[in-house]
């Protein structure tokens, strides 16, 4: 019998309610509420080391909660023309992988599968990293004075 969806978004906004050291994410598009609010609670309230990595295509899309969770202090980074599966690592014992991390929709959330340690984890985890090694996070400020005309500056 497969997992309802709704069970596979609450196991994964509960993992990462439950995250104590660090919450590594590869989403392409974040239009999740719920989970964006979770993981700046998990940096604000918890102390949780947060990163968020996601093609620079996808950073200033609409509906995308991306500036907002850099605005609020996480740890941001962007590469053009990233291509993965969406998925997040918590505290580098279990992941979520496919499009339902970033996507509240249910019908993602059925591909939306769970990844408890072993190679799999490992791979997506070591594949951010090397992803993210020679960028500096991305300041929300620095990115609107880009795109802001110079007499609102």
């Amino acid at each position: 019998m497969d997992t309802p969806p709704s069970a596979n978004q609450d196991a994964l906004l509960t993992a990462v309610r439950g995250a104590r050291i660090e919450i590594l994410a590869f989403v392409p598009l974040l239009n999740n509420i719920n989970l964006a609010s979770l993981l700046r609670a998990a940096k604000s309230e918890r102390g949780v080391k947060v990163y968020l990595l996601t093609p620079s295509e996808s950073y200033w899309n609409k509906g995308s909660f991306t500036g907002w969770l850099s605005a609020q202090g996480v740890a941001l980074y962007a590469r053009p023309k990233l291509k993965s599966d969406a998925f997040v690592v918590i505290d580098q014992r279990y992941a979520f992988v496919g499009p339902g991390v970033g996507e509240p929709n249910l019908l993602y959330a059925q591909r939306l599968r769970f990844i408890e340690s072993g190679p799999e984890l490992t791979g997506r985890y070591n594949w951010a990293v090397d992803q993210i090694k020679g960028l500096n996070p991305l300041k929300f400020a620095d990115q609107l004075d880009k795109i802001r005309p110079k007499s609102q500056r």
